[in-house]
């Protein structure tokens, strides 16, 4: 069993296994062969767990430090006594430490894991050192033969206060060794740190190889305020001293205004006497100095003072053998600058909802624990608040600044009244150490600090920018300046706002796309509230959303229509947000031109609250303004999404009267195209089965007669398969649909098609083909998925699984119902998750499988009534007492499992339903 708790740690490492590699790449493959044989035998009779293995490297966890000791002391001999085929043979290096750890997943998390991991980088081949802490726990229970001598107090390369290190001393060890590497053992001015790193591992990995590069002679870290710049770049610092022969310096410039000033912090941090001559200038003084010299300088704040970016290049190419490491809001752009944007720490997923144990994988999760400990021991993550910390961490944009300062708050608030307070982020978020400059000590002052070094026109278009929810194109930032003022500034001044790390390019999209983060658009918007054009800025927001859906409404059934959904979804925030401006501003003509506009949308979407919510509120609003067909167009969007899901006996009325109404606006409007698909939409909700068949037909003739391909398709679609046609062979019903598989193809519409293909299969089904039909499901699925159509995959899939339900192909029908619970549970869906259960109970028990059944459909019959109180789900046949007929005389089997189903949360039946354990008894 993997010990967790307080747990020891071994790490081992060969030395200059690099080079060895280089020059004697076949014996080192052997020999390499024979390590890890000795040490995974030695481990595992040392009660050992070989955690991780990083190249030739071995990670081990121990319940008890004797253990850890033991096996280390054995190693070593084992390695000594062996004949290694490479030249020079393999020398080892150990470490020891101890401490409390958490586990997941195998793997474990936390700064002891850092410590000892810095612990065995400081030593030699050979040679083992033992923490202060492992000291601790074997005090007194060593045998004569094994003592720990204290080497010192030693600062480590995690920039921690300097650690009492120890060497394991043995019978037949070895007793000397060269100094070791800390951070004593170069020349430096590195300060400890407060606090432990968390996470980073990739970014260092990735800026180590960088920065070791011979052509790499400046890495600037670039990105926003409270990202970690600094703490990144001094713990890069550190990890790179053994590079520096000369040593690694810190250089503070967060009070520096001028070239001069930079110059002046440079000569003090190196400490460069007075005997250099006074008569030159700083820079020269600096590069006479250093000459030779393999060092590295971090200059740390360099965004205010850009003008000594030409220094820094002089100093380069006077100084062959020095390198520098720049942090800064905005790159130098100056010639052999490598920029690498710091990315915020990462973010969990809000879907599936997050436990408590898979929270603590995400770096941004794990500052906010660790930090909020730190000013509350009794905190603790729960699978209650669980989501409120995910959802903190996502608001704040995963910024360590941030996050830090939300983390002190918890010590008076819950994690859920804590994310309810972050609407005011930059008031709530403030109090940060009083030792840490002052801009760091608030979210707002560090915001402000990159504000102020902006120029006016740059200052302008940020808070303009703050309008978008979700980013915005070239084109729409342009938009909202008015043609008097001039936009020809509008690039250079966005790219100067990427520069300075205000504003993000998205990457991966074909046309240029930005955005703020959420925190620092929350600090634009309030200039923005404050300014005297915020009415004029978002009415120009919105009317160009607008212009833009009208623009491409016309493409739901072209061959362009993937690419306009793409950006409709794109633009998603931006459209929410012009709705509700039109709403606020009572401009309901122009929010009803861009609801109905953007109703395809919601329907391929499955957005249909939302969707039908704005239709109708627009509706109302431009009730004595809204031209006939704006209204005609308005309730075909409102029919079209109402088909999605089940509505009410009242709505359902008020919907079929509307679409009555409308029968006669089309006519005296002369509008065939909306004819025909009010009435396809009328004879999907009406209740006469004579009157709803003379509505199909009556919209395929009009369809046909208004010459639109993408109409008559749907027309013919909905005609055959929205109800039951007995009135009609089946074989004309297959013409028809056929057709429209042809017509859909030809204006070259993926959803058309994928529509079409479905009602075939629906057709099929409907008239007990259910093998037939499952071929032109498989045709439609094979649509959705190139098109990546959740919705459509999600019905399809359904169906298809009903079909093989339907022909007694449990097996397959089991794994599609499997999907769709997945698809269901990941989106969200909880009602179609809690029939996607039931479904799979009923096929396991066709299977035979008894136990398995009945706890799924226990779950489900619980879900049902503590999610949906018991509604929603009519359909669903009460398998209670088939299962007590199954289990005859054994009824208290069948209560036991039935306890146990109905104990299960969600995730849990849903992980149950979803793993393999599928047929016979159990």
């Amino acid at each position: 069993m993997i010990p967790t708790g307080t747990v020891t740690f071994l790490f081992t490492d060969i030395e200059g296994s690099t080079k060895r590699w280089e020059n004697h790449r076949s014996e080192m493959k052997s020999s390499l062969a024979r390590h890890d044989a000795i040490l995974r035998e030695t481990i595992a009779l040392k009660n050992g767990h070989v955690f991780k293995t990083v190249g030739d490297a071995f990670c081990v966890s121990y319940s008890t430090a004797s253990d850890a000791i033991n096996a280390a002391i054995s190693i070593q001999l084992r390695l000594g006594q062996e004949r290694w085929g490479v030249p020079g043979g393999i020398s080892v290096r150990m470490a020891i430490h101890a401490g409390e750890v958490e586990e997941r997943e195998g793997d474990y998390f936390g700064p002891v894991v850092n410590r000892v991991a810095r612990l065995a980088s400081a030593g030699h081949g050979g040679q083992i050192l033992v923490s202060s802490a492992v000291a601790e726990l074997v005090r007194g229970l060593l045998p004569d033969s094994v003592t720990l001598v204290d080497l010192g107090r030693f600062r480590l390369k995690d920039l921690s206060e300097p650690q009492t290190i120890y060497q394991l001393l043995y019978e037949g060890s070895r007793r000397s060794f060269p100094p070791l590497m800390t951070l004593d053992s170069r020349p430096n001015n590195l300060k400890p740190q407060p606090t432990a790193l968390i996470g980073r591992e990739k970014e260092l990995a990735t800026l180590g190889k960088l920065l070791s590069r011979d052509d790499v002679r400046l890495v600037s870290l670039v990105g926003p305020g409270g990202t970690g710049k600094s703490r990144l770049g001094s713990q890069l610092a550190a990890d790179s001293l053994d590079s520096f022969p000369d040593g690694v310096f810190f250089i503070d410039l967060s009070s520096a205004a001028s070239a001069a000033e930079v110059g002046l912090a440079i000569f003090r941090a190196l400490n460069i006497g007075e005997t250099e001559d006074q008569t030159r200038g700083p820079f020269e003084r600096i590069a006479n100095y250093i000459g030779t010299k393999q060092l590295l300088l971090l200059l740390d704040n360099f965004e205010q003072v850009m003008a000594a970016a030409q220094n820094v290049a002089d100093l380069m190419a006077r100084c062959p053998q020095m390198k520098f490491l720049v942090t800064s809001r905005a790159p130098m752009h100056i010639r052999g600058e490598h920029e690498y944007p710091v990315p915020p720490l990462g973010l969990p997923l809000r879907h599936p909802e997050p436990t408590a144990v898979k929270l603590s994988q995400y770096e941004s999760v794990r500052l906010l624990i660790e930090r909020a400990l730190s000013v509350d021991p009794s905190f603790l993550v729960t699978n209650l608040n669980a989501p409120a910390i995910a959802e903190i961490c996502i608001q704040l944009d995963g910024l360590p600044l941030a996050i830090e300062l939300a983390a002190a708050r918890l010590k008076v608030l819950s994690p859920e009244e804590l994310l309810r307070r972050l609407s005011d982020r930059l008031r709530l978020l403030k109090g940060g150490p009083l030792d840490s400059p002052l801009r760091q000590q608030t979210l707002r002052g560090t915001i402000d600090w990159s504000y102020q070094l902006l120029s006016e026109s740059e200052k302008r278009l940020f808070v303009r920018l703050s309008v978008f929810a979700g980013g915005w194109t070239i084109d729409a930032a342009e938009a909202l300046y008015d043609p008097e003022e001039g936009d020809a500034a509008v690039l250079d001044d966005l790219s100067s706002l990427v520069d300075k790390s205000l504003v993000v390019r998205l990457s991966g999209k074909s046309e240029p796309r930005f955005q703020m983060l959420e925190t620092i658009r929350t600090y634009a918007s309030e200039l923005l509230g404050r300014g005297s054009d915020e009415l004029i800025i978002r009415r120009r927001h919105a009317m160009y959303h607008m212009h833009l859906a009208e623009q491409a409404e016309p493409a739901q059934y072209r061959a362009d229509s993937l690419e306009w959904l793409e950006r409709l979804h794109h633009e998603y925030g931006n459209i929410q947000q012009a709705l509700a401006w039109f709403r606020s501003q009572g401009s309901g003509g122009e929010g009803l031109r861009l609801a109905s506009s953007v109703g395809w949308y919601w329907r391929r979407k499955a957005f249909s609250t939302e969707g039908t919510k704005w239709l109708e509120l627009f509706l109302r609003m431009a009730e004595a303004i809204a031209s006939p067909i704006q209204r005609i167009n308005a309730i075909i969007q409102i029919a079209s999404i109402s088909t999605l899901f089940d509505i009410d006996e009242p709505d359902k009325a008020k919907l079929i009267e509307r679409l009555e109404g409308c029968i006669e606006l089309c006519r005296q409007a002369d509008y065939k195209t909306g004819a025909a698909l009010i009435r396809v939409w009328l004879s999907m909700f009406e209740r006469n089965e004579e009157r709803a068949i003379v509505l199909q037909e009556e919209s395929i003739q009009i369809a046909r007669a208004a010459g639109e391909a993408w109409v008559t398709a749907w027309c013919l679609i909905w005609a055959s398969v929205s109800r039951v046609r007995k009135d009609i062979e089946i074989a004309v019903l297959r013409k028809r649909i056929n057709e429209a598989v042809s017509l859909s193809r030809s204006v070259g519409d993926p959803f058309l098609e994928c529509e079409a293909l479905h009602g075939m299969g629906d057709l099929e089904r409907y008239f007990g083909n259910g093998r037939a039909s499952i071929p032109w499901y498989e045709e439609s699925l094979r649509v959705a998925r190139r098109i990546n159509d959740r919705r459509l995959i999600f019905m399809t899939v359904r169906c298809m699984s009903t079909a093989n339900e339907a022909c007694n192909d449990h097996e397959r029908a089991l794994g599609l119902r499997r999907e769709v619970l997945r698809l269901a549970h990941e989106y969200g869906a909880r009602r179609d998750a809690v029939h996607s259960l039931y479904h799979i109970g009923e096929i396991i028990l066709a299977m035979g499988n008894l136990d398995r059944a009945s706890r799924i459909l226990a779950s489900a019959s619980k879900l049902r009534v503590t999610l949906f109180q018991g509604t929603g789900s009519g359909k669903l046949v009460d398998m209670r007492p088939e299962l007590e007929k199954r289990f005859g005389e054994a009824k208290s089997r069948l209560e036991d499992l039935w306890a146990e189903g109905q104990a299960m949360t969600m995730d849990e039946a849903v992980a149950y339903a979803l793993s393999d354990q599928d047929s016979g008894q159990e």
